[in-house]
């Protein structure tokens, strides 16, 4: 463990103008370090980086598409923390249950980053034109309504 930058006795002795320059230096310091951060992560995983993005923007689209536009701002801006926002506006005018619960379980995708669920739940309801091929995926089952 690396010793701290200023001891007990020196930050007693600093001003509270010192202080606060330190503290947002300090938090300037973490910004950068995780934008660093996720540009290695990406850099290390171009697939990831890209399901997640793509994942994001499927979401988006239907957000949109849905008049839901508040909702796809709030996901391309990448808001995980408002997804119950995304969540009240787009469950609020999805068509029947199985669509309601498809878009619900995308969300908590999104929301905890698992994007290539999205991708991957989409392409199955995309080919098979049910709701529930989208939710199997998104829970690791198969369609009970494709699958004997």
């Amino acid at each position: 463990m690396n010793p701290p930058l200023l001891t007990r006795e020196e930050l007693l002795r600093l001003s509270v103008e010192s202080l606060i320059e330190k503290v947002l230096g300090l938090r300037q310091d973490l910004v950068d370090d995780a934008e660093e951060i996720a540009m290695l992560r990406a850099q290390l995983s171009p697939a990831a980086a890209t399901a997640r993005l793509q994942g994001a923007e499927e979401l988006a689209k239907d957000c949109e598409e849905n008049d839901c536009a508040s909702a796809a701002a709030i996901v391309r801006a990448g808001l995980t923390p408002l997804a119950d926002a995304v969540r009240s506006d787009l469950l609020r005018v999805a068509r029947d249950r199985r669509t309601r619960e498809a878009w619900a379980l995308q969300l908590d995708a999104w929301a905890a980053g698992h994007d290539e669920l999205i991708v991957a739940s989409n392409a199955a309801w995309g080919l098979s034109g049910c709701a529930c091929c989208a939710v199997a995926v998104l829970r690791g089952t198969r369609c009970a309504e494709v699958s004997p």
